[in-house]
């Protein structure tokens, strides 16, 4: 039986300035607990688990495609995925610095902002709640196999738009899409890959978005990728 296509998000009908993130890795810090997350599903199916090395080079997006370079059955990959989101979503997440005040000080100059994740809901609506923040997000996209169908989707009239990730995934999906691709540090990604993948700047604390988005009324960053 052929299963009905996947929603198509709705798109934002901002005409201004669109801001979307990635959650895990991006607005919260938590490589160690995504990393044992992933180590307990290998362990479970008597894989190898990662190292931290390890885990920096061969953590990718769409999962399913991450868990068959590991090992995983791929008739076993959805059964991990959602394993693996049990398992994040058991853990707790540090919020990542600046966080309240970029968002906040993005929302008050008329920026619109959401959330584009592969992580399930359980897990972003958990870790909003343990870490007690104003969300100031028009949309929420959980569990997203396409990044980049969602950013298109999501991009109605904005005339500006950037999308701040932590992957190399998602700053492909970034440039296919016509946004403007920001990394960040301290994510699953290391900031080379990150800058090679074509991110135009990378930022560590979410209030250095102000200077990097506000400075260039045109949409890119100056000067190429900067820290």
């Amino acid at each position: 039986m052929t299963e009905p296509p996947a929603p198509v998000p709705t798109p934002v009908p901002a005409a201004g300035l669109l801001v979307l993130f990635d959650w895990n890795g991006t607005l919260v810090l938590d490589t160690a607990r995504a990393r044992d997350a992933l180590n307990d599903v290998l362990r479970a199916r008597g894989l190898a688990a990662l190292s931290p090395g390890d885990f920096a080079i061969r953590f990718r997006l769409p999962m399913a495609e991450m868990f068959a370079a590991l090992g995983v059955r791929r008739s076993e990959a959805a059964d991990a995925e959602s394993e693996w989101n049990a398992a994040v979503a058991r853990r707790v997440a540090r919020p990542r610095d600046g966080l309240v005040e970029g968002l906040g000080q993005l929302a008050s100059r008329g920026a619109t902002l959401g959330i584009v994740s592969a992580a399930a809901a359980q897990v972003i609506e958990t870790d909003l709640l343990r870490i007690g923040v104003p969300t100031p997000f028009a949309t929420i996209d959980t569990a997203v196999p396409d990044k980049a169908r969602a950013l298109r989707a999501r991009r109605g009239t904005a005339q500006r738009a950037y999308y701040v990730g932590d992957t190399v995934h998602d700053i492909h999906s970034a440039l296919v899409t016509g946004y403007v691709p920001i990394g960040v540090a301290d994510g699953y990604t290391g900031v080379s890959r990150l800058v090679a993948a074509g991110a135009t700047a990378i930022v560590g604390d979410l209030r250095e978005l102000i200077g990097l988005i506000f400075r260039d009324p045109g949409g890119a960053a100056e000067g190429g990728a900067a820290r």
